[in-house]
C-alpha cells in the first residue's frame, strides 16, 4: 500500500479547516463541521494551526498578497513583514500536516509488519529522539461560548457569535445577516456599507479585530482573534466602519 493509497482514504473533513477559520462555510456546513471537531483531535489541532490565519491576512494590502505569487514583479528585498509572517505560517502548517499523514501512514505500515514478521526475528530501531511536535490547545466548539448581538440603534441587520478561548487569547466567530428589506427610517443595513468587529476590554478600551463590507440580502461570517482573554472582554461590538457608530452588541 503506497502513501496514495492512505491519502484516498483520509478523514473526509480534512480539508474544511481553513474554509471554517476563514467564516467561508453555509451554517449547515459549519454546525456539521463542529459536530465533528467535537471528537476529531486531528481537525480540531488542524483548526488551531490556523486560528491566527484572519489576523495575519487582515495586516497585509492586496498588492502585498499578489506580490507574493510565483511569477510577479514584487522584489524580495521589498516584501513586508505581514507576507513574510504568513508564508512562514503556511508552511508550518504544511509541515505540520504531512509529519502527521506521514506518522499515520507508517504507524499502519508497522501494524502489518508486525503482523507479517515470525517470532524471533529482531528489528533493529533508530533510537534517536524525535523531533518535538508541539500542539496547540484547540478551543472544543461545544465549550464555546455563544453570544446573541443586541441592536443599539435601528438596523436590518442581525447578527451571532461563538467566542472560543485559547491559551493564548480568544477566537470569535460571528455571522453577521442584512435583510433583503428596509422597514425603518435608519440608515445602517439599508445600503452596502463598511462594518467593523471590535472587542471592548474591562478598562474600556477599543480595539477593531475585523473589517467587511455589508449588503442587503447577504450574509457575511468574520472570523477575528485577539490575545486578551475571554474574562478580560467586556463586550463585543457590531460598528459602522466610518462613523465608529455602535450597531450591535453584546456583553461577555
Amino acid at each position: 500500500m503506497t502513501f496514495d493509497d492512505f491519502e484516498s482514504h483520509e478523514d473526509p473533513y480534512v480539508r474544511w479547516d481553513a474554509a471554517y477559520v476563514l467564516g467561508a462555510m453555509s451554517p449547515s456546513d459549519r454546525r456539521e463541521y463542529e459536530a465533528h471537531l467535537a471528537h476529531c483531535a486531528q481537525c480540531s489541532q488542524a483548526v488551531s494551526e490556523l486560528a491566527g490565519m484572519p489576523g495575519l491576512l487582515a495586516l497585509i494590502t492586496p498588492e502585498e498578497a499578489f506580490g507574493t505569487l510565483p511569477g510577479t514583479d514584487a522584489s524580495e528585498d521589498e516584501e513586508s513583514p505581514a507576507p513574510r509572517v504568513l508564508t512562514q505560517l503556511v508552511g508550518t502548517v504544511q509541515r505540520r500536516r504531512r509529519y502527521r499523514r506521514a506518522a499515520t501512514a507508517l504507524a499502519a505500515a508497522a501494524a502489518v509488519v508486525a503482523v507479517a514478521v515470525p517470532v524471533g526475528v529482531l528489528v533493529t530501531q533508530d533510537h534517536r529522539p524525535a523531533a518535538p511536535v508541539t500542539a496547540m490547545p484547540v478551543p472544543n466548539p461545544a465549550n464555546n461560548t455563544q453570544a446573541v448581538f443586541t441592536p443599539v440603534v435601528p438596523t436590518t441587520i442581525t447578527a451571532s457569535a461563538s467566542v472560543a478561548s485559547t491559551s493564548w487569547g480568544t477566537v470569535i466567530f460571528v455571522e453577521c445577516s442584512y435583510e433583503d428589506t428596509w422597514p425603518g427610517d435608519g440608515r445602517y443595513g439599508a445600503d452596502t456599507e463598511g462594518y467593523a468587529l471590535t472587542v471592548t476590554d474591562r478598562s474600556g478600551v477599543v480595539t477593531t479585530l475585523a473589517t467587511w463590507t455589508g449588503e442587503a440580502g447577504r450574509t457575511v461570517r468574520p472570523t477575528a482573534t485577539t490575545s486578551l482573554p475571554v474574562d478580560a472582554i467586556a463586550s463585543i461590538d457590531v460598528r459602522s466602519d466610518d462613523d465608529h457608530q455602535v450597531l450591535l452588541t453584546t456583553a461577555l
